[in-house]
């Protein structure tokens, strides 16, 4: 069972706060008393036994454990670290925090145990509907959750009035959850959310070919002035299986949204640039050969066809593109270039997934014929 992910509000926003459980899961492991040693099996649970019962019924006894404490001192640590301008100690020892959980979900691990992996999962899963429920009741819309972290539209065109309010969030939730705990499992909490950031500027998409929001799939605009940046995850602009026209495209159109641009021009200027070759070193698909080429029988996929139109296979990174004759290596390219495959599978698709927020439609800039909707 892993973490929360919840379903997202696709748009774009403005001034959206981002808030973060600090080590959700070390912290989870403290607060519940959570180790090998304290887990009571359900058989071995006696009515009236002074138990922690975490969110999955798994229950744990309230004398001290390795792991709480072990998390306690390392804690300690990485603030000793970061307070000491020691980034790379804190992220270490971060990290070494976060494998404790890891370790009870392994099963090569001797203390592997679902029912305790599962315990802390799902009690993460609970704090955030708990934190999500609070925001919602203090009147704000929570747009995307994801395991630790919730993005709050708090409907504030200001940056600046919608930061001011970031303190007041963040504590509100907190005590709300030192609350909770208290009541509902006698336990002292040891969560501690920060505020993250504020993205200016926020672009959330619907799941491709479907209604549904996206997840682990966003971008959003920090900072002011010189200081502002994209910050981008899991979209086009940094997965490797997309080319580097998509990428630059996509940044370069969600920069122009961001900063409130025109982009019917520069759509129009994009692909008449493409067409006329203006773009030609930005077209090459990269992916690796998993297996010999001649085990791919079932199946042909393009980077492999482009790999059997090499003169030997010199590494397993296939450089390639589309011609009007099918996928050719990008050193021994013998076809015209295929633009309208580009327009079709790179260009349009990131485009419509913006555009829909702005009630345009990429056909009506991109010269291509809109199919007219059947209802």
């Amino acid at each position: 069972m892993g973490g929360y992910v919840m379903e997202s509000k696709p748009g774009l926003y403005d001034n959206v706060l981002v808030f973060d459980f600090k080590s959700l899961y070390p912290s989870i492991i403290r607060t519940f008393n959570i180790d090998p040693l304290t887990y009571v099996p359900p058989h071995e649970v006696v009515d009236g036994r002074d138990l922690i019962r975490t969110p999955s019924g798994a229950a744990f006894r309230r004398e001290p454990g390795i792991l709480p404490e072990l998390v306690a001192r390392l804690w300690a640590a990485r603030d000793q670290a970061r307070d000491s301008g020691d980034p790379l100690a804190a992220q270490a020892i971060k990290i070494l925090m976060n494998s404790l959980y890891g370790v009870l979900a392994a099963t090569t691990c001797r203390f592997f145990s679902p029912a305790i992996a599962n315990a802390i999962t799902l009690t993460g899963q609970r704090l955030i509907h708990l934190a999500a429920d609070e925001v919602r009741r203090l009147g704000h819309t929570v747009i995307y959750g994801d395991t630790d972290s919730l993005f709050v539209d708090v409907r504030e065109s200001d940056t600046a009035r919608a930061e001011a309010q970031a303190e007041g969030l963040r504590a509100a939730i907190g005590a709300m959850l030192v609350t909770r705990l208290q009541q509902e499992f006698a336990v002292e909490s040891h969560l501690e959310l920060k505020y993250e950031k504020c993205y200016r500027r926020f672009f959330m998409p619907e799941v491709r070919q479907g209604t549904g929001g996206s997840k682990k799939r966003y971008a959003g605009l920090v900072g002011d002035g010189d200081a502002a940046h994209l910050e981008f995850v899991g979209l086009e602009a940094v997965r490797r299986d997309w080319t580097p026209l998509a990428k630059r495209f996509q940044r370069e159109l969600l920069e122009r949204v961001f900063h409130d641009r025109p982009v019917d021009g520069f759509i129009r200027d994009f692909l008449s640039a493409l067409r006329q070759g203006g773009l030609d070193d930005l077209l090459a698909y990269k992916k690796a050969v998993r297996k010999d080429l001649g085990d791919y029988t079932k199946t042909t996929p393009a980077h492999v066809k482009a790999a059997r139109k090499q003169t030997g296979l010199r590494t397993r990174i296939i450089e390639y593109v589309v011609t009007r004759t099918g996928p050719e290596p990008v050193e021994a390219r013998r076809g015209a270039l295929d633009y309208e495959h580009y327009i079709e599978k790179q260009i349009e698709p990131i485009a419509d997934a913006v555009l829909r927020f702005l009630g345009l439609h990429f056909s009506d800039l991109s010269g291509r014929a809109r199919q007219l909707d059947l209802f």
